[in-house]
């Protein structure tokens, strides 16, 4: 994702623990996020001030009702357009959109079936490569 988004200059990737203030109740810190370049002004040398495009957590049998249900619908309240929910164990990444103020599963990919982003267009990756060993 960082190579592409470098790539074609459509913004900015972080990885974790990087801040997003959602509200002065919510500050929240996923796994990976995106934030396009039409948008790059939310960001800050501290953090990053209100939703970006996109956000990936990453899930364990610890934060499975932490990601599945509770950042489910605080990403969706603040509008963050994709959620994508990576599960190591299954090898298959959820892809989550925001339609009005909910999320909709888009689809659930597997290694062979390339992620679909609107999000990231262009961007289409084998579920295989996030999964492969180092």
């Amino acid at each position: 994702m960082y190579e592409h988004v470098r790539q074609t200059t459509s913004g900015r990737v972080y990885l974790g623990p990087c801040d997003i203030i959602l509200s002065d109740q919510n500050v929240v810190q996923p796994d990976i996020l995106f934030v396009s370049s039409v948008r790059t002004e939310i960001i800050s040398p501290k953090n990053v001030g209100g939703p970006p495009d996109l956000a990936v957590e990453v899930i364990s049998r610890y934060s499975v009702r932490k990601d599945r249900i509770l950042r489910l619908n605080l990403y969706a309240k603040y509008g963050i357009r994709e959620y994508w929910v990576v599960n190591p164990v299954e090898q298959s990444v959820e892809l989550f959109r925001l339609l009005g103020t909910k999320y909709e599963l888009s689809g659930k990919y597997k290694p062979g079936t390339p992620i679909v982003s609107q999000v990231l267009p262009l961007f289409d990756p084998d579920p295989a490569k996030i999964f492969q060993p180092y």
